[in-house]
């Protein structure tokens, strides 16, 4: 065949996704689970531990292939992960597509009957048999955490998470919290996992009531789109005069003038930062 011809055949064949694309970069290496009660430290057994990818332009149409596994009486499991041009597999789970532009993102998401869903979190840890990825499951239900604000209290509202040294939360089992918030309306809370690795929704399910035990409505409950209606407002963090840190999440009690007027007050802020540090 024609030179001339041969070359944009080449061409289209590398460049068409799903015919010379990504997925001949896409090498596989094991990378090794070991799954745990998080508060009893038993293993698990029977837990289900599969890899989601979030694809991108270039790999949607030929992802690497989807990979799962279940623990042994060991709470044990294998799993072949892609790695890019054969690196070693670990728990930093992103892959460059083969053409260098971004990320293929990936999640390994661990599972078990009667316990609450999670991921192992990104340390860069190279996985063997001798040194697996420990991920540690807590028991159903999620926790329900209720906060109570001192009566008549109109201001912000920091709610401070910082990670605890245990993996228990008060006393194994519990999965009912109740905080009280000072009157500056600060909260610390040093948190075993079970509730420091909350995601935003969960921790925006959370109920707040005065001491007199008068519930305060939350943002998004019917009721609250009322703007002079007293209310736990979310703020976006755009809206704040400084960036929150880690485990921190900013509220405003009051009306929806009393949040835009607090939000954009460095002042209302700083005395809730003081305290944090």
């Amino acid at each position: 065949m024609n030179r001339s011809v041969l070359l944009p055949l080449a061409l289209l064949v590398l460049l068409t996704p799903g015919l010379g694309g990504c997925i001949a970069f896409y090498s596989y290496k094991p990378i090794h689970f070991a799954v745990y009660d998080a508060e009893t430290g038993q293993p698990i057994a029977g837990a289900s531990v599969h890899v989601r990818y979030m694809a991108n332009l270039f790999s949607i149409h030929n992802p690497p292939r989807r990979g799962g596994a279940t623990t042994d009486r060991s709470g044990r499991a294998k799993l072949d992960m892609p790695t890019p041009w054969g690196e070693e597999a670990s728990t930093q789970m992103c892959i460059k597509d083969c053409l260098g532009f971004g990320l293929l993102g990936t999640r390994v998401e661990v599972s078990a009957h009667g316990y609450i869903e999670d991921s192992p979190k990104e340390t860069g840890q190279k996985s063997t048999p001798q040194n697996p990825v420990n991920v540690y499951l807590y028991k159903e239900p999620l926790p329900e955490i209720t906060f109570v604000v001192p009566d008549g209290y109109r201001g912000p509202l920091m709610i401070d998470l910082r990670p605890a040294k245990t993996r228990v939360q008060d006393e194994p089992g519990k999965r009912t919290f109740t905080f009280q918030v000072s009157p500056s309306g600060y909260i610390r809370i040093d948190a075993a996992p079970l509730l420091f690795e909350l995601d935003w929704s969960c921790l925006s399910k959370s109920r707040f009531v005065y001491k007199s035990g008068t519930c305060i409505l939350k943002h998004g409950e019917y009721g609250a789109a009322d703007p002079n209606r007293i209310a736990v407002r979310i703020l976006h963090v755009m809206e704040l005069p400084a960036r929150p840190g880690s485990g921190q999440y900013l509220f405003v009690v009051g009306t929806e003038s009393d949040a835009k007027e607090i939000a954009s007050d460095p002042k209302a802020w700083d005395a809730l930062f003081d305290q944090s540090r």
